[in-house]
């Protein structure tokens, strides 16, 4: 057998594996939304499968959120093989707003005295997460002291902090501690933010939208 026979053996035997790889990968990922369109059913909540050029995911929607989690490529197609694909899961709300003031609560930064540097971070997440719309907002102490070693609370009126950081929203927090959530509240509406997470187990699912759900109670 020579040279040219072994390549092109070879080359057929890549070309099968690659193929069966891709049919597993697709069951895997209608299996998975059909799975997850279950659950939505089982709760009451509308279900949507989202298939774009350059994202993927789903959508759930409740009586007044909607929560999306997706999967995007950055300039090219969403494929199994690619590095570049990025992901985050989202839930908005236009029912619980402050009018010309902003709450935004994030993972605390290390402890570390930054001194005036510290505060410039500070400023920049603000900047980053809300744009000119974050000016004057300072750090709020609220909530239980394991809370507050473990989150950042900034505000226009800490009243505002007060108010829609109750327990049950403090726990919820807690539970999803790992993913990092980040929580704003502006005059646009309530935004939970997961970068870099896409939400697919049933209960970090439940726990996500239980949060949404225990900040509206708030209004």
């Amino acid at each position: 057998m020579n040279d040219i026979v072994l390549s092109l053996i070879v080359i057929a035997l890549t070309g099968v594996v690659v193929a069966v790889i891709f049919i597993l990968t697709k069951r895997a990922k209608k299996q998975q939304l059909e799975r997850l369109e279950g659950l939505a059913r089982q709760k009451g909540w509308q279900f949507e499968a989202i298939k774009e050029r350059l994202s993927n995911g789903y959508r759930m929607k409740g009586g007044n959120w909607t929560l999306e989690a997706l999967k995007i490529a950055r300039g090219q197609s969403v494929e199994p093989q690619q590095s570049n694909i990025s992901s985050e899961t989202l839930l908005k709300s236009s029912s619980l707003y402050l009018p010309g003031r902003n709450l935004l609560v994030g993972p605390k930064p290390a402890q570390v005295d930054l001194g005036g540097f510290g505060e410039m971070l500070k400023q920049k997440l603000i900047q980053t997460v809300l744009g000119d719309s974050g000016k004057g907002m300072a750090e709020v102490q609220t909530g239980s002291s394991f809370f507050r070693e473990r989150f950042m609370t900034l505000a226009n009126d800490p009243e505002d902090a007060r108010r829609i950081l109750t327990p049950q929203v403090e726990q919820l927090l807690l539970k999803l501690e790992a993913k990092k959530p980040v929580l704003k509240v502006s005059q646009a509406g309530l935004e939970i933010k997961l970068d870099n997470d896409y939400l697919e187990k049933d209960d970090d699912i439940i726990n996500f939208v239980e949060l949404g759900e225990a900040l509206l109670k708030t209004r």
